[in-house]
């Protein structure tokens, strides 16, 4: 973290937490390109939804 703001100061100037969050943001992009793909697994646990139904 530390080297990135670093790297931040030197490349861009002022206090380097522009770079860090840019940094962040493009992680966070493609963290969810590595997710999307994932499928997602069906419910073990089956609602029943019968509106018809009385509740004792």
């Amino acid at each position: 973290m530390t080297v990135l703001i670093a790297l931040g100061v030197s490349l861009f100037g002022g206090d380097g937490y522009t770079f860090f969050f840019l940094v962040l943001a493009a992680f966070s992009i493609l963290s969810a390109v590595f997710v999307l793909p994932i499928p997602e697994m069906e419910s073990k646990l089956k609602v029943n939804n019968d509106l018809n139904e009385k509740v004792v």
